[in-house]
């Protein structure tokens, strides 16, 4: 072999390299700043002050009053591998009417507390197609029948992270006060936010890392 063509092979190798490395310190500096963002939401919290009222099957009064809690406890983004938990608390008084003997009314009050935990893994070299973007919207836990108004946002609306895969691929689990409530695998999930900007920097780097893992 010539030493020219050594060199130009050596100067081949050497770009394959570059390159390489390049795309790795990409997918670095792209889950550094995923695992950033997210974790400064382990400090915070998203927060819906709440009430509601209805008339019930018995033609009673039925009132809440409430506060809905809800936050990111941990994100994890092991190469491909992320993990992100999910706390959602909600505590609330219930206010029911009670007829008494007599014609009389009575009101009697109940304090509940609910504590969901959601676990979600999703493994971004297995996704053909990762979407993520950065909705508004009603938590599950005071959807539009409930009727309820809330003191931080009148139509009870937080900011979100969407992620959407093509197919289901993201294992969802979720107990409810220490009991599995659910467990299986979808394809669409959404992660409470305290901020649109954050919202929007996640869904990006997202997608980027998923990108490159695929």
């Amino acid at each position: 072999m010539s030493k020219r063509r050594f060199i130009t092979r050596n100067k081949l190798a050497l770009i394959a390299f570059i390159a390489f490395d390049n795309a790795l310190y990409s997918q670095s500096s792209d889950q550094q700043d995923t695992i950033k963002a997210l974790a400064a939401e382990t400090t915070r919290h998203s927060v819906l002050t709440y009430v509601q009222r209805y008339i019930d099957d018995e033609n009673k009064v039925v009132g809440y009053s409430g506060t809905l809690y809800l936050h990111i406890e941990s994100v994890t983004l092991h190469g491909c591998d992320l993990q992100i938990n999910v706390v959602v608390q909600d505590k609330y008084s219930e206010v029911a009417q009670k007829q008494e003997p007599a014609g009389k009314r009575a009101f009697l009050e109940e304090q509940r507390s609910f504590t969901y935990r959601y676990t979600y893994q999703l493994n971004l070299m297995n996704v053909e197609s990762l979407q993520a973007d950065s909705p508004i919207g009603r938590p599950n836990q005071l959807q539009n029948y409930t009727g309820a108004t809330c003191e931080e946002d009148k139509f009870c609306n937080l900011q979100w992270l969407r992620i959407k895969t093509a197919k289901p691929a993201i294992k969802e689990t979720r107990t409810l006060n220490g009991l599995l409530d659910f467990d299986q695998t979808v394809d669409t999930i959404t992660i409470p936010i305290t901020s649109h900007e954050i919202a929007l920097q996640s869904a990006a780097y997202l997608q980027d890392i998923a990108a490159t893992c695929h």
